[in-house]
């Protein structure tokens, strides 16, 4: 997992009370906007891949977000 990612995880965690739902959604999109660009940079993703991840973007927040609650 990126480091980028895991800090977004950290932050997430450690803020849990002080963040309302808006910017906990936010932490979670900005952690999937992070897991596809990693994965895009990778050089194994091509443009069919980076679209169909992009279209799955609110899927990818909502596991992320589901996971991190507690």
């Amino acid at each position: 997992m990126p480091d980028q990612v895991s800090s977004c995880f950290e932050l997430y965690n450690a803020q849990d009370k002080a963040y309302g739902e808006g910017q906990k959604r936010q932490l979670a999109v900005e952690a999937a906007l992070k897991l596809i660009f990693a994965e895009a940079q990778g050089g194994g993703a091509s443009v069919n891949t980076l679209y169909s991840n992009m279209n799955e973007l609110q899927r990818y927040a909502d596991q992320i977000q589901k996971a991190l609650e507690v």
